[in-house]
């Protein structure tokens, strides 16, 4: 927002000063009679879009946590492990992706993403009988340690 500088600022090397502020800290200046708001120009006169473009100038850079969806054209396919374990084939299109955990699921979904799918669920059956085995020995060793523990 744009104002002006009055008379009643405590600063006398801003009094009389035309500047750009945020809108809140401007109507607060405005309030208490330390400025005055500066009227747009007419719409679509040069002075207007000068204006305009002061404006968006203030606006500065996007935030960083600020996130765009991914657009994607068309449809495309994957086949993925998830960081959980869990193999899984994606549909993206636009901005939408849509995630199938079997085959009988998604019959539009081409060979090689099938295949792909097929590949990593036959070798992550094997990491996860390995895994269960080690989870079941860890637990039957907590259990024989906690059975003989002393009670109070």
């Amino acid at each position: 927002m744009k104002i002006t500088y009055t008379q009643f600022v405590p600063d006398p090397a801003l009094r009389g000063t035309t500047t750009n502020l945020p809108a809140h800290i401007a109507q607060v200046l405005i309030a208490s009679g330390q400025a005055s708001a500066v009227p747009m120009p007419v719409r679509g006169t040069k002075e207007w879009l000068k204006a305009r473009l002061e404006q968006s100038a203030q606006a500065g850079p996007p935030d960083a946590h600020d996130v765009v969806p991914p657009f994607v054209v068309g449809v495309q396919w994957e086949a993925k492990q998830l960081p959980t374990g869990l193999v899984v084939i994606l549909r993206k299109s636009g901005g939408e992706v849509t995630r199938f955990d079997d085959l009988k699921e998604c019959p539009a979904c081409p060979k090689s993403v099938r295949k792909q799918f097929e590949e990593l669920k036959a070798i992550n059956v094997g990491a996860d009988a390995q895994a269960l085995d080690a989870a079941k020995r860890q637990q039957t060793e907590y259990d024989e340690k906690v059975r003989h523990a002393k009670r109070w």
